[in-house]
């Protein structure tokens, strides 16, 4: 990070989870280490988007867990917080938990988040651009980044820059890394927006709002990436509408198929 500030960028991004600790938590140890990050970043006078896990006690002193994704002001304020909305089956929560009581104990590694419902728009001040005073910033958390629609959905509620943060560690030195980044370029071109991609163990790169890949680091190897992108500026007929057009040929499919007349194959009486 201290490297990438000697460029002097408008934001670093830090992948998923990139705390090892729950940011805002109430525990001393995480009070701490929070107090160490606004701290960090302050000094630095750079915002900061990460991941962390968080949590949220109910009155019934009910533990909610999340996944989330927070926005750090140049001075350590919490400009935005992200909660994950599509999250993991078996992997972050456990669907049908009430019939499927048993895969818990099965497996050890299956997390029990809530996820959120907010499509989060981050503001993010430009240094020396008077055009462009500050761009309007949402992040996906993980695999989010491979739903067509939950993507649109940030743009079309105003984000003009996607960025996504990842741990692609579980997938080891396989193609899956390679194959998760790439859908990241198809949710450029829906939306013509640029994105910003972080992982913990790579790929992290950029790519700008027509496809194109600016830069990728490699996978278990130390980096960081600095580029200037171009935010999006105008929403795609798909970013306003969905899927509406693939839709209506699914539609046009089942009507055409239904008054297409039926060939008689059997022999016609004598």
């Amino acid at each position: 990070t201290r490297e990438a500030l000697k460029e002097q960028p408008d934001l670093v991004i830090w992948p998923e989870t990139a705390t090892p600790f729950y940011f805002s938590g109430v525990a001393p140890t995480d009070q701490a280490l929070t107090t160490d990050l606004i701290v960090f970043v302050k000094k630095n006078r750079v915002p900061l988007l990460f991941g962390s896990p968080t949590y949220e006690v109910k009155p019934n002193r009910q533990i909610i867990g999340r996944n989330s994704a927070f926005l750090l002001s140049a001075d350590g304020r919490v400009e935005a917080a992200y909660h994950k909305i599509h999250l993991v089956p078996f992997g972050e929560y456990i669907p049908l938990k009430n019939v499927l009581f048993f895969v818990e104990k099965m497996v050890e590694a299956i997390g029990d988040f809530q996820a959120g419902d907010e499509y989060t728009v981050m503001t993010v001040p430009v240094q020396g651009n008077e055009a462009l005073p500050e761009v309007k910033v949402s992040t996906v958390i993980c695999y989010e980044i491979i739903f067509p629609d939950l993507v649109r959905r940030f743009v079309d509620k105003g984000a003009n820059v996607i960025t996504t943060v990842t741990n692609d560690a579980w997938f080891g030195k396989t193609s899956a890394p390679y194959q998760h980044f790439s859908m990241a370029v198809f949710r450029a071109v829906e939306n013509r927006v640029p994105i910003a991609r972080a992982a913990n163990t790579g790929i992290s790169g950029f790519i700008n709002a027509q496809g194109h890949i600016l830069a990728a680091s490699g996978i278990f190897t130390p980096a960081h990436l600095t580029r200037t992108i171009v935010p999006g500026s105008e929403k795609t007929f798909y970013t306003r509408f969905g899927a509406i057009f693939s839709s209506a040929c699914v539609l046009a499919s089942f009507i055409l198929l239904a008054w297409t007349p039926k060939k008689n194959s059997g022999s016609k009486p004598a």
